[in-house]
């Protein structure tokens, strides 16, 4: 039973390193089972180092390899004078907009190339040359960018600005270099650090307003509930209660506002083109004249209203004898009232003495009573003078 483990295992073993050997003399010999090897030929400025059997990738799928490389002396443009054999394991086809470039194969070192076959555009023929371009690696860019004479002069520049901004620290110049030298700069800063980390400590206590803001639960009850009246009013607006809620959700009301700020508009430009009074008192010079005029002449009336020598109602208002005579009949107006109050006077008794009404009634009822006596001896006399006059 051992044995035929050991020669189970020793099988695998022996198949693993066929596969393997098989693998590795595909990969190296670039023997492919997919179809017929396609070849592709693609001019380039410069190799930049690519060699043959190095990888070709069809949109980052390795596809083949490098065939040959060879340099053209002849070659009439400095684009193809490195001219490149592509062998590929299976054919594609390259369209206009395709793009084939030399790129940095690892950071380890190497180049590979990358194709972008196209898409969309017309299918180029087999045979058609094709061009290609080279991606410069990391330290080869890195080599371009300390090769450019403008930047090597803005480094030295920034190196020259570094140096000096460090001795002027050293020397104690500008802030920093004052909390580099001076003493006393760096207590104070020392110290506004240590009011800040106070403030903060006092904050986190809930001291002061901005602690009780934060800190305080009262406070935080109070927003809540002015959030809930917020969220209660909002609620009462979408539900149409309110006047604010008809100014919202009101179309009719909306409608009427439109028409009043429209009609306010109106009127604006009407003042501000010149109609009316008042816009003509607002465009108009010879209006803004007369209205000036009147107002100079409302002015004299109040100065001469001021003046006692000027007419009678300067004398009555300022102070003039017409004023006396005028108090002196008010205060026998009042007089007279008080006369009258007191039920002194004829007139007084007729309005206050409560036995003259019984009295004028029953003078009344007397008048009355004569009255209706003639009336009725009227008829009497009347017979007595046609009789007499018979005779």
């Amino acid at each position: 039973m051992e044995r035929n483990r050991q020669d189970l295992v020793l099988g695998l073993v022996f198949f693993a390193s066929i596969a393997l050997l098989m693998w590795a003399t595909i990969e190296l010999t670039g023997l492919s089972f997919l179809g017929e090897p396609q070849q592709r030929r693609v001019w380039f400025r410069h190799a930049s180092g690519l060699r043959e059997g190095d990888n070709v990738f069809v949109l980052g799928h390795r596809l083949g390899s490098v065939a040959s490389i060879r340099y053209n002396g002849a070659a009439q443009s400095a684009d193809e004078r490195i001219e490149v054999v592509l062998r590929l394991d299976q054919p594609i086809d390259v369209r206009d907009g395709y793009h084939i470039e030399i790129e940095p194969g690892s950071l380890l070192g190497g180049v590979q190339i990358q194709i972008d076959p196209g898409e969309g555009g017309p299918t180029l023929a087999t045979e058609a040359p094709l061009r290609g371009a080279v991606r410069v690696g990391g330290l080869d860019a890195v080599g371009e960018l300390f090769a450019d004479d403008q930047l090597s002069t803005d480094l030295k520049s920034i190196a020259s600005g570094v140096r000096e901004l460090v001795d002027g620290l050293q020397r104690g110049e500008g802030t920093l270099g004052a909390l580099f030298k001076d003493r006393s700069a760096f207590d104070d800063l020392t110290a506004t650090l240590r009011s800040a980390r106070n403030s903060l400590q006092a904050i986190e206590a809930g001291e002061g307003s901005l602690g009780r803001m934060i800190y305080s639960a009262e406070l935080a009850d109070d927003l809540s509930a002015t959030v809930a009246h917020a969220r209660s009013v909002a609620a009462d607006i979408d539900e149409g209660d309110g006047v604010l809620a008809r100014l919202v959700g009101d179309a009719e009301l909306g409608a009427r506002m439109d028409r009043i700020v429209t009609q306010v508009e109106g009127v604006t430009s009407g003042l501000d083109e010149g109609r009316g009074a008042i816009g003509a008192l607002l465009r108009e010079e010879a209006v803004a004249a007369d209205v000036r005029r009147i107002s100079s002449g409302f002015a004299d009336v109040a100065d001469n209203l001021n003046d006692p020598s000027k007419g009678m109602l300067g004398d009555l208002i300022a102070g003039g004898e017409t004023r006396q005579r005028f108090q002196s009949i008010v205060a026998d107006f009042s007089d007279m009232s008080g006369t009258i109050r007191e039920g002194r006077g004829l007139i007084g008794k007729l309005i206050y003495d409560e036995e003259l009404p019984e009295q004028f009634s029953r003078m009344m009822n007397q008048i009355s009573r004569a009255i209706e006596d003639a009336r009725e001896a009227a008829p009497i006399g009347t017979f007595f003078q046609v009789v007499s006059g018979a005779f």
